[in-house]
Order: structure tokens, then sequence, then C-alpha cells
């Protein structure tokens, strides 16, 4: 589900779960203006099944969202593995292909 408040990208071979939602219902002004928040999302990325990602969210490549987190915004880095509500770093620099 991709709400209007965020402009989502997906780069390439992003794996999406079913019931993920990217973005939120608040749209935010400012003098007149609207400002809609960015998420990107890292090529061969994996993002579990009932999955949020609210706001201001950059998801390095090769990285997994665990089943059910909740994305509530900042920058994380290639090969991390996320997790939880909040979703926090549970780990990082895994190398994928071992």
């Amino acid at each position: 589900h991709f709400n209007a408040s965020a402009l989502t990208h997906l780069d390439e071979y992003v794996f999406v779960a079913s019931n993920v939602e990217f973005g939120d219902n608040n749209i935010c002004t400012q003098d007149g203006q609207t400002q809609l928040s960015r998420i990107n999302v890292g090529r061969d990325t994996w993002i579990g099944a009932n999955v949020k990602i609210s706001r201001s969210v950059t998801i390095g490549d090769n990285s997994i969202i665990a089943y059910g987190s909740t994305v509530t915004g900042g920058f994380f880095e290639n090969n991390t593995l996320l997790g939880g509500y909040p979703a926090k770093k549970i780990k990082s620099g895994i190398n994928w292909e071992k």
C-alpha cells in the first residue's frame, strides 16, 4: 500500500511481501506548500509481511526488514537486518552471499 504522504522509490530486485505500507496519511504543509517525505529502498532488499515504513527513510542495498516491523525514520546502511517496533538495526555488515 502506497500512501500519498511519501514519494517512494524501490530500487531493482526489491522483494515486498503482503500487507506492507509505505508512508502514512499525514501530509505536511509549510507556507502553503505540500511537503512530501521520501522513502528510498535499496537494491536486493527484502521487506517482510505486515511492515510499515513511515516517513523519511533510506534503507541501504542488500537489507532485510523483519516481519511486522515499523520503520519510523532514518538512514540504514547496506547489508543490515532491521526489526522491531520501532525498527532498529539488529545486525549490519552481513555478507548474504556466503
